[in-house]
């Protein structure tokens, strides 16, 4: 499966393609549900949160 987001915190204007099982597909789209927010929301906070991991 193939999901693409948006990856450019300010402003989204750029898309990435990443593949993933289906059980991490049903994961995140549960995830999503649960908090009433949208994947690419998700994922985009996600890689913000790795700024914090370089930076040790």
């Amino acid at each position: 499966m193939q999901l693409a987001l948006h990856v450019n915190m300010a402003s989204p204007n750029s898309s990435l393609t990443i593949r993933i099982t289906e059980e991490e597909k049903a994961i995140l789209k549960a995830y999503c549900r649960q908090t009433t927010r949208q994947q690419s929301e998700v994922i985009r906070e996600f890689v913000r949160s790795l700024e914090k991991k370089l930076q040790k």
